[in-house]
């Protein structure tokens, strides 16, 4: 009735919604723009001093990989024993990377139906309403209690205490110099940690037969085993990560693949060992002959191959 030209339902409106959807909204419902703006992930994602993106990976927030109207990413996860509320709604933080428990109940979140393992999708027969999975029917308020890992709540007290400014809940953590770091720092040091960790879910170093996986596509237990890892190394920085860099051989190279890292974690980085510039090496001058005479051409590509494999038979 309110959008009759817009495919709403197969987009991810909590992080794309634009500003004239929820002007919209305000107007056909008598709220107030700044309410329906809340009820968004905008503001989550501003205070964790990301840029907004409507397309491709947004940084803190889980994506949902949606494909032919279908969520095919687990990225809505949700507490069992908080949708036995009435009436069933969801949480804003439950999108959140890094979080990975109910505060309120104590447990770890679940993202999938606990029988089929397909992903939360609220929207389709009614799963949010019915507290149904869409695929299968089962209950998804009827599964096993799961105790969260220790060191990945510790970690996810700590940045929600960033996010809402609770400088109490910073202070708990009796981590004092984070409190020298700036929020946007701190949120983009723990999330490369994290890309960084992907390869290796127990901290013991990089698997690199993993080499495909992306961070934001883990699922819980293993996002839950990553947080707590880096966590880790939080509470004994840099000593611990030091330590870890220099067990696994690890050089500044490597992580350096991940870009500017910000000055916290670049300081601690600038101590490990690093190879050196490298050493260009001499183009082939028969190479060299060949390129001048086809540039960089199909003809070039042929004619090198034939001179590198009549090389290796010689």
């Amino acid at each position: 009735m309110v959008w009759p030209d817009l495919a709403f339902w197969p987009r991810d409106l909590d992080r794309t919604a634009s500003d004239a959807i929820v002007k919209n909204i305000a107007q056909s419902t008598g709220m107030s723009e700044t309410l329906i703006e809340a009820m968004t992930l905008r503001g989550l994602v501003s205070r964790m001093g990301y840029s907004q993106s409507n397309s491709g990976i947004q940084h803190g927030i889980l994506p949902v990989g949606i494909y032919h109207r279908i969520r095919r990413r687990h990225g809505q996860q949700y507490c069992p024993d908080c949708l036995r509320s009435a009436p069933p709604y969801l949480r804003r933080i439950w999108r959140l990377e890094w979080v990975v428990y109910c505060a309120t109940h104590n447990c770890r979140l679940q993202d999938a139906c606990w029988k089929c393992d397909a992903p939360f999708i609220p929207h389709r027969n009614n799963s949010l309403l019915e507290r149904k999975c869409f695929h299968c029917e089962t209950s998804l308020t009827e599964v096993s209690f799961v105790v969260s890992n220790s060191e990945a709540q510790q970690l996810q007290q700590l940045l929600m205490g960033m996010l809402n400014e609770n400088h109490k809940s910073i202070e708990q953590t009796k981590l004092q110099w984070i409190r020298l770091v700036s929020t946007h720092e701190i949120f983009d040091g723990v999330r490369r940690l994290c890309r960084l960790l992907k390869y290796s879910i127990d901290g013991q170093g990089l698997a690199y037969r993993r080499i495909g996986v992306i961070w934001d596509y883990l699922r819980i237990n293993e996002r839950e085993k990553v947080l707590g890892q880096v966590f880790r190394w939080l509470k004994d920085w840099p000593d611990a990560f030091a330590t870890w860099g220099e067990s696994n051989k690890i050089s500044q190279e490597r992580l350096r693949e991940y870009g500017l890292w910000p000055a916290w974690v670049e300081t601690e980085i600038d101590r490990f060992y690093s190879f050196g510039p490298r050493k260009k090496r001499k183009p082939s001058r028969t190479l060299s002959i060949l390129k001048s005479m086809h540039g960089n051409t199909t003809a070039y590509r042929v004619a090198r191959a034939k001179f590198l494999l009549d090389r290796a038979l010689a």
